[in-house]
């Protein structure tokens, strides 16, 4: 049987990968647009978990990839490592997360990002 200590570490690994994946997911939609695979990109992004849109710290390293309610991605590169992996992420354009909650379900959608 796993220790409740275990399952709190295992979830508190798969918000940090989650965080960061949100920020790769769109660098990957500019890249189809960038190389002529897409005229435009479309993403949806959705979660249950409250503490990503409405945080109380932002303490750990993970933050580096902030998704909370508000924030503005900027345009830049992206290099902190999550759970000692090496991280490469190059976001070219800017990004607001305007969370939209749908009973106990949150949804972050943009569309239109055009080729640069």
């Amino acid at each position: 049987m796993l220790s409740r200590d275990y399952s709190i570490r295992r979830k508190a690994w798969g918000t940090r990968y989650f965080m960061k994946d949100v920020y790769e997911d769109l660098t990957l939609i500019e890249k189809y647009c960038q190389v002529g695979e897409a005229d435009y990109g479309i993403a949806l992004v959705m979660n249950d978990y409250k503490n990503f849109i409405y945080l109380k710290s932002k303490a750990a390293k993970c933050w580096d990839y902030d998704i909370s309610n508000g924030t503005i991605v900027q345009p830049g590169h992206y290099t902190t490592p999550i759970g000692g992996k090496k991280i490469d992420i190059i976001i070219k354009n800017e990004y607001k997360f305007d969370w939209v909650e749908e009973g106990e379900f949150y949804f972050a959608f943009w569309k239109d990002y055009k080729k640069m």
